[in-house]
């Protein structure tokens, strides 16, 4: 065998050794990566069940006359509202944290009233949008009249985080999926529109608006009589103190249960 031969099966053999390490290295890359993944699957399942865990155990503990109670073990939000004495309050998943959920961006005129001694005062109801994104809040915005009512605002609250948006105050009725607020003028304290939305806190249009007028006799009676829907005036609506029964949510990644709210004390 001459240089040249054993050159080129050295050659070969180098080749077949750089291969096999190349293989090697791929097979470990490999190996590596899943390990990785299942690790992580494995690690984010486990967090999502002590999520769930901690959330359902917490749920176990409410005080006595809670209402209102939305739970999203999901990784945005882990955690769970409940509405207790006309407060709505927050609790962690991960963190363990109890807190109440406040408000501080509201304005003077939109800020919802709180006053224990008031049995109309503070959040009155609380519902969760189909989407299962916000939770639309009717709430107390005065002090309790000598006729027995309170002014009301409506509220739309992002469950992720917690921005509120005021969406109108007067007199607020809810008629199934949908809100009926009766806006009173603050000057002369005359009704001078009805104002509708449906449960993601979306304002109906004049012809849905209408629609649902025409469909629910309870609204059509009160609106009898007086001029066109959304501009006028029309008959007092009663408000809805804390005494609206709420229903039961079942959704998809989201636990949802509401009772009939109460002033009970709100610390679990």
């Amino acid at each position: 065998m001459d240089t040249k031969q054993i050159k080129g099966k050295e050659g070969e053999k180098r080749l077949w050794v750089i291969g096999v390490t190349a293989a090697a290295c791929m097979l470990v890359a490999i190996m590596i990566v899943a390990l990785s993944t299942c690790s992580s699957r494995t690690t984010g399942k486990g967090e999502s069940l002590a999520v769930s865990g901690a959330i359902d155990s917490m749920e176990q503990k409410l005080p006595s006359g809670t209402g209102f109670v939305a739970k999203f073990p999901d990784k945005r939000r882990h955690c769970m509202f409940y509405l207790n004495g006309g407060h709505l309050y927050k609790f962690d998943g991960v963190t363990k944290r109890l807190d109440e959920v406040t408000f501080g961006s509201l304005t003077e005129e939109t800020a919802i009233y709180y006053n224990d001694n008031d049995i109309n005062a503070g959040i009155n109801e609380a519902v969760l949008s189909p989407d299962n994104e916000f939770i639309i809040l009717t709430a107390t915005v005065m002090p309790t009249g000598q006729d027995g009512k309170a002014m009301q605002g409506l509220y739309r609250m992002n469950t992720v985080n917690l921005t509120i948006e005021a969406l109108a105050q007067g007199y607020v009725t809810r008629e199934g999926d949908l809100f009926f607020v009766s806006v009173i003028d603050k000057t002369t304290g005359k009704r001078r529109a009805l104002l509708g939305f449906d449960k993601s806190g979306k304002q109906l249009s004049r012809e849905k608006q209408q629609e649902a007028i025409r469909a629910n006799k309870y609204v059509a009676a009160e609106e009898e009589g007086d001029g066109t829907t959304g501009e006028s005036e029309h008959d007092e609506t009663e408000p809805t103190p804390n005494n609206t029964p709420a229903a039961t949510h079942e959704v998809p990644a989201v636990e949802t249960n509401s009772e009939q709210p109460s002033t009970a004390p709100a610390s679990p």
